[in-house]
């Protein structure tokens, strides 16, 4: 039952956007969540990442994620509604996007479109994850430096290049 002089507003003293003069919630509460990407994996050429979803009427530049520290995990703190959202990480204005198959289990389809679902009850912090999977990427990574004497060659204006499959073998 609903009293005619019951003031609507989020009545969740952990939401971003509580309102004390609330005697009703109205199921509008905010909540900060911290999502991370890590991009090492990643092959092809990209400036930003950003995240996506219903939070953000899946807007492509809404939601620039930062590296500050340059270790190539992205991360962002958004404003998430209560309950089920779906998200995903994409790369320039929908220049690339996460493409699940479904069933993974960090996903869900709905409308033939597998995102990434999200069940917020409260601030949170969600464990960083690799681009394109439900869980943090392997850490078969190794930094190595490579030394070439190029003492007895002659180097043209290109430079030196190093390629490889970890960088899809593109001497540019």
């Amino acid at each position: 039952c609903v009293a005619t002089s019951d003031v609507f507003g989020c009545t969740n003293t952990n939401a971003t956007n509580y309102d004390p003069a609330a005697t009703a919630d109205d199921g509008s509460c905010l909540y900060e969540v911290i999502l991370s990407v890590n991009m090492n994996q990643y092959v092809d050429s990209y400036t930003t990442v950003y995240v996506s979803g219903g939070f953000n009427g899946w807007n492509g530049l809404s939601n620039p994620m930062s590296d500050a520290d340059l270790d190539n995990v992205w991360e962002v703190t958004v404003l998430f509604p209560e309950g089920a959202n779906e998200y995903k990480f994409t790369i320039d204005d929908w220049a690339a996007q996460e493409n699940f198959i479904g069933g993974e289990a960090c996903t869900v389809t709905i409308g033939g479109f597998t995102n990434r679902s999200l069940i917020v009850s409260g601030n949170t912090t969600v464990n960083t994850v690799c681009w394109n999977s439900c869980i943090a990427c392997s850490s078969n990574s190794y930094t190595l430096t490579f030394r070439v004497d190029m003492t007895n060659e002659t180097v043209d204006a290109n430079g030196i290049q190093l390629v490889g499959s970890f960088q899809g073998f593109d001497p540019l």
